[in-house]
C-alpha cells in the first residue's frame, strides 16, 4: 500500500510515531516537491530529537518558496534545540512578520528572548501571546521565569500560580515556584511546592536539587545530604563525572591503593569542603586530592600528607588506575563527616598561606596604610545565578566604614577602579595591589588575605579563605534562603569558619542595616 500525507498524518496525532516517521519518510521519498509532508516530518523529528534532520526539511522548504510562520517557528525550535539561542529568536521573529499573531511563535520568543537575557523583550512577547492563548500553561510558566530574573518576585509568583492554574501537574512550573517564594522568604510554602512536583514526578532533579539546599540551610544535614547527591542530574553538574568509572567510595578504610578526592563547584566550595580532609585521614591514610589548578599551591601546602594535583592532570593521568581503588566527589564528604551540627569540628583554620610572602606584604601594607590596621574588602560577586542579589557597591559600604582608624585593602577581583573612586569621593580610600590577581595567583591571593586585620566582604571566594585562613571576617549576607546555604540560618556564626561573623539583611536588597551594623561593629571591636 503507497503511504499518503492523511496517513502519516494521523498516525503522527495518534502518537505512533515510529510508524508516522516512516509513512512521512516514503511520502517524502515518492514526492520530494511535497512540502507538506516535509513540514509534517521536521515537525515530528524534532519531537524525537533529530534536530539537524528536522532542519534539513525545514530549510528544503523555504528553498522553495515555502516559508511561513509554521515552517518558521519550527526552524526556530530546530536552532533552540541545537543550543543557538540567537538563530533560534531570529526564525521567530521571522515568523511573526507572516502572522504577528501567532500565538507559539510569540511564547517561543519569549523564551528565547528570556535565555539571551532580554527580559523586557521577554516580557513583551509572552505577554502577547497569553492574550492570544490566555489559558496557555506553558506561557504563563515562561513569563513568571521573566518576572523572577526582572526581580518582579510578587508577579512572578502570580504568573506561575496561573501556570500550576491550567496545567496542575506542570513540574517545572512547581519547580519555579518553589524558587519565587525562597526568594520572598517563605520557606514553608517553597518547600511544600517541591514536594509536590516529587509527587508528581519523583525524579525530578530540580526539586530534590532545591530541597536539599532548603534542608541543609535549616540544618537538617542528614536529610539535606541525601537529596545534595541529585545535584549530580542538573545541567550544572552533568559534566563533572570524570571519575565516576572509579569505585565509589563505601566509608571504610581501603585495603589497598589510594582515595581519589575530586573537586566540584567554585574555588570558594571546594575551600569550605577542604575543611572535612583532615576528618578524612583519619579514616583513609592514603589521599589523592584533585582541584582546581589555583589551588594545588595552596593546598598542598596545607594538607602536605596528601597527594595534590589539578583536576586537568588528574584526568590526564593514565597511572591514576593503578594506584587509586575509590574516589568520591569532594561535596560527597560532607555526608559522613557532617551529618548534624554537632560534627563540626572547631578547628581555628586549616590553611596555611606562604609566611614570607605574608610578612613581605603585610610590611608592605603597613607602609602604605601608615601602620594602621589593616582591613581586606571584597563587594562583588561574579556568580551569573546568585552574584547581583549576594553584591552592594563598594561606595554604599563607605557610608559604614569611612572616617574609621584602619588602612583598607582591595581584595576585590577584577578591575575596581571605578568603583574606589567612586568610594573615594565619599570619604572611603582603598589600597590596589596590581600584584596580586586573585584570579590566576589564588596562593599570593591566600598570604595577602593573611597579611591583615580583618576582613569584610559579601559571600564569595574571598569569604572562604580568610576563614580557612583563621583570620577575622565578616560576611554581610543577603536575607532569607538561597543557593549558598553553607551560611545557614538565623546565625551571626559560622560552623565552617570559627573566625567569621555574619552580618545579614532584614529586608531584601536593602543593605542600610548590614552597613550600619558593621559600622557599629567596626567602632566597638
Amino acid at each position: 500500500m503507497v503511504a499518503t500525507l492523511d496517513q502519516a498524518v494521523t498516525l503522527h496525532r495518534a502518537g505512533r510515531t515510529a510508524e508516522a516517521a516512516q509513512c512521512y519518510e516514503e511520502v517524502v521519498a515518492a514526492e520530494p516537491e511535497a512540502l507538506p509532508a516535509r513540514h509534517g516530518f521536521a515537525v515530528l523529528l524534532l519531537q524525537l530529537g533529530k534536530t539537524d534532520k528536522a532542519r534539513e526539511h525545514l530549510e528544503f522548504i523555504i528553498e522553495r518558496g515555502g516559508a511561513d510562520a509554521n515552517v518558521l517557528n519550527a526552524l526556530g525550535v530546530a536552532h533552540q534545540q541545537n543550543g543557538d539561542t540567537v538563530m533560534a529568536a531570529s526564525s521567530f521573529e521571522q515568523a511573526l512578520t507572516y502572522d504577528p499573531s501567532h500565538g507559539k511563535a510569540l511564547a517561543n520568543l519569549g523564551v528565547a528572548r528570556y535565555q539571551l537575557d532580554d527580559f523586557d523583550g521577554s516580557f513583551e512577547s509572552l505577554s502577547r501571546a497569553i492574550q492570544i492563548e490566555p489559558e496557555n500553561a506553558d506561557s504563563f510558566y515562561s513569563l513568571g521565569q521573566t518576572l523572577r530574573a526582572s526581580e518582579k518576585l510578587e508577579e512572578a509568583e502570580q504568573a506561575t500560580r496561573r501556570a500550576i492554574q491550567f496545567a496542575p501537574n506542570h513540574v517545572a512550573a512547581h519547580v519555579d515556584l518553589g524558587a519565587t517564594l525562597l526568594a520572598l522568604g517563605h520557606t514553608k510554602e517553597a518547600e511544600a511546592q517541591y514536594e509536590r512536583a516529587l509527587v508528581i514526578d519523583p525524579d525530578s532533579m530540580e526539586a530534590h536539587h532545591y530541597l536539599a539546599h532548603i534542608k541543609l540551610q535549616q540544618g537538617r544535614l542528614t536529610d539535606g545530604w541525601v537529596d545534595f547527591e541529585w545535584r549530580w542530574r542538573t545541567p550544572d553538574f552533568m559534566a563533572a563525572d570524570s571519575f565516576f568509572n572509579f569505585p565509589a567510595w563505601n566509608e571504610n578504610p581501603l585495603s589497598e591503593g589510594a582515595l581519589l578526592v575530586w573537586a566540584e563547584q567554585g574555588v570558594g566550595d571546594q575551600i569550605m569542603y577542604a575543611s572535612m580532609l583532615p576528618d578524612l585521614k583519619n579514616v583513609q591514610s592514603e589521599v589523592v586530592l584533585a582541584c582546581a589548578p589555583t589551588l594545588v599551591p595552596l593546598f598542598s601546602r596545607s594538607f602536605q600528607t596528601a597527594t595534590v594535583v589539578s583536576m586537568a592532570a588528574a584526568m590526564e593521568d593514565s597511572r591514576l588506575s593503578d594506584t587509586v581503588s575509590a574516589q568520591i566527589p569532594i561535596g560527597s564528604v560532607g555526608r559522613i563527616f557532617r551529618s548534624e551540627m554537632t560534627s563540626f569540628t572547631k578547628r581555628p583554620s586549616f590553611l596555611v598561606a606562604d609566611q614570607n610572602r605574608t610578612a613581605e606584604l603585610q610590611a608592605k601594607y603597613k607602609r602604605l596604610g601608615e601602620d594602621k590596621p589593616l582591613v581586606g574588602v571584597s563587594w562583588r560577586s561574579g556568580n551569573a545565578k546568585t552574584g547581583k542579589a549576594q553584591s552592594l557597591k563598594l561606595a554604599d559600604l563607605a557610608a559604614g566604614l569611612r572616617e574609621k582608624d584602619a588602612a583598607f585593602i582591595d581584595l576585590q577581583y577584577g578591575d575596581t577602579s571605578a568603583d574606589r573612586a567612586e568610594a573615594s569621593r565619599v570619604g572611603l580610600n582603598v589600597i590596589e595591589d596590581t600584584d596580586i590577581d586573585p584570579l590566576t595567583d589564588l596562593d599570593g591571593f591566600a598570604a595577602q588575605v593573611a597579611a591583615l586585620d580583618l576582613v569584610i566582604t559579601i559571600s564569595n571566594t574571598t569569604a572562604h579563605v580568610a576563614g580557612a585562613l583563621g583570620v577575622p571576617c565578616w560576611v554581610l549576607l543577603p536575607s532569607g534562603l538561597g543557593e549558598n546555604w553553607y551560611w545557614f540560618l538565623d546565625r551571626d556564626d559560622s560552623p565552617w569558619y570559627p573566625s567569621v561573623r555574619l552580618f545579614r539583611q532584614s529586608e531584601p536588597g536593602v543593605w542600610t542595616d548590614v552597613i550600619n551594623n558593621v559600622g557599629a561593629a567596626f567602632v566597638s571591636r
